[in-house]
């Protein structure tokens, strides 16, 4: 019999509590539970491929993205970024464009607290809103510290001057799903962020399957720039790659003031 939202989801809520330890790396790329952005595989869907694995997608209640408000000034712990050159591949995952990080050479420090960049990866459109704008493209850095917990940096993008650094990774982006380029020289992923690194801090989740909870979302407020040609250049493999906005649920979004 198939299983129904309304008929399971008090059993889908409790599960939930069980399931949403800490956020692992798979999350965030495509796994042997088929995934998409449309139909049957959906967002929509989401919850029901490979149940109870993804249960957490319909009834997880600190989800992301999020559109982000006008939010208050907060006691934030500071952000240092220590990315630093990397060998370029670029994996086609088939749901984005991704490009993994060679073990020890990115950090991300978080007051005392240090993340490894493990890869970062690409959707459009935005899949967080900033009060209500949208915004052509955003681009997540995916971290993990020791404990295994995840820490992603979002940037938007926006249309403007061409974008040297993504233009390079676009060059190497194979159009075939689940296929690796050859490594094609390096790549500064610091490169990829703006000067100003002020920031939008809440707690949130994977924007993918299976939507584990507990991670912690820094959401710069400065865009960079990218051309449309650019972005339609992406859109040309993937169309559309973002997750539709979730609720807040009353979780509290800061920013670190600058």
């Amino acid at each position: 019999m198939k299983i129904t939202r309304g008929s399971f989801f008090v059993f889908l809520f409790a599960l939930t509590v069980t399931l949403a330890g800490p956020a692992v790396l798979k999350a965030e790329t495509a796994d042997a539970c088929a995934f998409g952005f449309e139909g049957a595989i959906g967002p929509d869907h989401w919850w029901e491929i490979c149940a109870p694995k993804n249960l957490t997608c319909a009834a997880g209640q600190r989800q992301s993205p999020i559109d982000l408000p006008a939010a208050p000034a907060g006691d934030l712990l500071e952000l240092r970024f220590g990315y630093h050159p990397t060998t370029l591949e670029v994996e086609n995952t088939g749901t984005t464009i991704e490009v993994p990080v060679e073990p020890g050479t990115s950090v991300l420090k978080i007051g005392k607290e240090e993340f490894e960049l493990l890869q970062f990866h690409f959707h459009t459109p935005s899949e967080h809103r900033l009060q209500g704008e949208e915004f052509p493209m955003e681009l997540h850095f995916v971290h993990r510290n020791a404990l295994g917990e995840l820490a992603v940096v979002g940037v938007f993008l926006k249309e403007g001057a061409a974008n040297p650094v993504i233009q390079q990774i676009w060059d190497h982006a194979p159009t075939a799903p689940h296929t690796v380029s050859e490594e094609a020289g390096e790549i500064d992923p610091e490169d990829l962020l703006p000067v100003d690194r002020g920031f939008y801090r809440y707690a949130g989740s994977l924007t993918t399957p299976p939507c584990s909870e507990g991670v912690r979302w820094h959401v710069l407020q400065t865009p960079v720039e990218i051309s449309a040609a650019q972005v339609d250049e992406f859109r040309a493999i993937f169309p559309v790659n973002a997750r539709p906005l979730q609720l807040l649920n009353g979780r509290p979004v800061l920013t670190d003031g600058l």
